[in-house]
């Protein structure tokens, strides 16, 4: 009979919708929706062919089922065959939920900005976010959190964890590099960056956000390393450097800005400078060669050497002398000497 046909098709259709639900994982509800219609015209059907069943010989014909089983089934076909064809497709916003209804993932799409998010907020939760501008992905655990930003000008990584903010790329503006701070009040700690106006370098601070030791490229000799320390106003007070031809090493101590105190490894000399920024003593090798020794002098304020001690290679010994500048005379005591005495010259 054609309704037992119809009824057949419509059973098979069923199984191989329900089939397939059960390999899919994106159900929707418009395919519930239409295994429901499908359940309900089936039952017409059957009424339909139970009706014709009961026909008596002889009696009245049973009525007829509805003339347009045919199409409605045609078109309940179709709209399977569509749910079918799309059957990778889910209309945002949706979400998916295990057994004891936990949020598991959450796919929205809200003024212009898509998202991706993984878990619940105020739990562990990952999140994909992307506008027309940029794209961002961010994991979360309460106030853990690892931040990945990227857009047409800038790309940066942000990783706040345990009261620290670490900031990698363009933390701020015109900032390239990484920069850690505090992550309540964003005062900076330390960092490796190229700031407006100054070099790449590492630089730490104090409570207050001054700098108190910085290392990078000499800013007077291009191509050398310097390291700098600073006081408590700010002042630069020791250096590591190079000379000025960026060739020897130098290490100074200052006060006030002026250097109070310099090892130079070429020539090799330790000095003392006084405020004016004169040297005053120095320590140093006395002559070059084979036979260079040690040697102190002690200068005026202006400089000039007053009393010097030390190796003499010529003599093959040491001896000291000290000018009188006033007398115009010096007086020295050396190998062969007995004292000091009066020997100008």
């Amino acid at each position: 009979m054609e309704g037992a046909q119809t009824l057949g098709r419509m059973t098979q259709t069923i199984v191989e919708i329900r089939a397939w639900m059960e390999k899919s994982q994106d159900v929707t509800d418009e395919l519930d929706k239409s295994v429901e219609t499908l359940e309900k015209d089936m039952a017409t059907v059957k009424e339909a062919i139970a009706r014709l069943q009961q026909q008596q010989p002889g009696g009245n014909p049973a009525p007829a089922p509805p003339a347009n089983n045919d199409a409605r089934l045609e078109a309940l076909e179709a709209r399977i065959a569509k749910l079918e064809a799309n059957h990778n497709t889910v209309q945002a916003p949706f979400k998916v939920i295990d057994a004891a209804g936990k949020t598991l993932m959450t796919v929205n799409s809200d003024k212009g900005i898509s998202s991706l998010r993984l878990g619940e907020p105020g739990n562990a939760m990952a999140a994909l976010l992307i506008d027309g501008e940029s794209a961002r992905v961010i994991a979360a655990n309460k106030s853990n959190i690892g931040y990945l930003n990227a857009d047409a000008n800038i790309s940066q990584t942000v990783l706040s964890s345990n009261g620290v903010r670490t900031a990698i790329g363009s933390p701020e503006e015109g900032v390239n590099g990484m920069v850690i701070s505090n992550a309540d009040n964003r005062q900076p700690l330390g960092e490796m960056a190229l700031r407006p106006g100054k070099k790449f370098a590492l630089r730490l601070y104090d409570e207050a956000g001054k700098v108190v030791v910085s290392a990078g490229t000499n800013p007077t000799t291009s191509g050398s390393g310097t390291v700098m320390a600073a006081n408590t106003q700010g002042e630069n007070v020791a250096f590591v450097g190079t000379s000025s031809d960026g060739q020897t090493g130098v290490v100074s101590v200052a006060k006030g800005g002026k250097d109070t105190a310099a090892l130079i490894s070429e020539p090799r000399m330790i000095v003392l400078y006084n405020d004016a920024g004169e040297a005053i003593t120095t320590l140093a090798k006395s002559q070059e060669g084979t036979g260079e020794g040690g040697n102190i002098t002690i200068r005026q304020p202006d400089g000039e050497g007053i009393f010097s001690a030390g190796y003499n290679a010529e003599a093959g010994g040491g001896d000291a002398c000290v000018y009188r500048a006033k007398k115009q005379n010096m007086f020295c005591l050396g190998i062969g000497v007995p004292g000091m005495g009066a020997i100008g010259r």
